[in-house]
């Protein structure tokens, strides 16, 4: 990639830079890294950052500026990260190919996808914006509980028979519910893992979650 002028995502700073965080930024985050791992139901669900409620971190204002940015660029060098932690060792099922990776539906534009596209790019895989929200609410003013009804449908055929890994993906993972819900509505495949920027725990039981 070449070297164009951006704003820093996170401290917005203007500069000629190849991805959109300036130097000391992305080494703030590099070393802010510390991989998740997670069950949820067959799932196993990764995460390169864990946000702790009440962390006073670039985490928020990385999150923020990301929001709406369907345009894989910005997502780019995340997701390099993730795919450099995600298959360290090579033990995952990730090397099984050929791979489609699928973002949590949201509203338009969607960051999920901007995030799948980039790591469809990093590891040459299909993306596929297979999924649609059976109703369309907000997730940031969901209660856990209402959370854990989230559905989806698929947006056409169901194609993952042709795949032998399906990625799905999404930026922050809560409760879970988004994630268990996408996996449902592709009929449970097989060899399915989630990845997601940020581990974030709920505070609590009826608190409105990011």
């Amino acid at each position: 990639m070449n070297q164009k002028f951006t704003i820093c995502l996170i401290c917005k700073l203007p500069g000629f830079r190849e991805h959109h965080l300036c130097r000391h930024c992305a080494l703030e985050l590099r070393l802010l890294q510390s991989p998740v791992v997670r069950s949820i139901e067959e799932l196993v669900v990764r995460s390169l950052f864990p946000w702790q409620a009440g962390d006073k971190m670039c985490f928020p204002d990385l999150v923020y500026a990301l929001k709406g940015r369907a345009d894989p660029h910005p997502w780019f060098e995340l997701a390099v990260w993730m795919v450099d932690q995600f298959t360290m060792g090579g033990g995952l099922t990730l090397i099984r190919r050929p791979i489609v990776v699928v973002p949590i539906p949201g509203s338009a534009p969607n960051h999920a996808l901007g995030l799948a596209r980039a790591v469809g790019r990093v590891i040459g895989a299909d993306v596929e914006d297979a999924l649609l929200p059976v109703k369309k609410r907000s997730q940031k003013a969901l209660s856990r509980g209402d959370r854990q009804a989230v559905e989806f449908r698929p947006r056409g055929e169901l194609f993952c028979t042709d795949y032998k890994t399906v990625l799905i993906v999404d930026d922050v993972i809560t409760t879970g519910a988004t994630a268990g819900a996408a996996f449902r509505a592709l009929n449970r495949p097989e060899n399915c893992e989630v990845w997601c920027l940020m581990d974030r725990r709920p505070c609590g039981v009826h608190d409105a979650l990011l």
